[in-house]
């Protein structure tokens, strides 16, 4: 990581955010001054605090790496595990929590294993994510974060 002044032209300062492994995604919380990322090969779920550089990693989310992080409107960090199930990061908690629920997949020939966030975008008022998943026979969602306990998954079919 780098920090760059882009009025003087300087480094401030650098850092090693994963050591000896990549990246597959970061989500930056501007209001808290963290960066969270999802570490490749080993799939940890990574918290840097931006003012004190530090890292801190909370823990392995499984086998197959999702390809997304997204934030929602308290701060909590979603991305997905190896099953399809929702998983979410709280600050406040400082702890890494796991859903019941399972992201659309075709159940007449899979299990959900793979089925993973690959991309996804925010709506305009935060209230809801728009994403597919990375397995075969793809399904777009829509994810009402605020509803209920663990959000609403609402399937918007398959995709190809």
């Amino acid at each position: 990581m780098l920090a760059f002044d882009t009025k003087t032209d300087k480094v401030l300062w650098r850092d090693t955010l994963l050591p000896k492994e990549g990246c597959r995604c970061l989500a930056l919380d501007e209001e808290r001054g963290l960066l969270y990322a999802l570490s490749y090969p080993r799939d940890h779920f990574i918290v840097y605090d931006i003012k004190k550089r530090q890292r801190r990693d909370i823990g392995r989310i499984g086998s197959i790496n999702a390809q997304v992080l997204f934030i929602d409107k308290q701060h909590r960090v979603w991305t997905s595990d190896d099953h399809g199930h929702l998983v979410r990061y709280d600050p406040e908690k400082g702890r890494l929590e796991r859903s019941l629920l399972t992201l659309p997949h075709n159940s007449l020939m899979q299990t959900g294993w793979h089925s993973v966030l690959y991309d996804a975008v925010s709506s305009p008022d935060g209230e809801c994510v728009y994403a597919v998943t990375w397995i075969a026979s793809s399904y777009l969602v829509r994810i009402w974060l605020h509803e209920g306990e663990w959000g609403r998954v609402e399937n918007l079919g398959p995709v190809t």
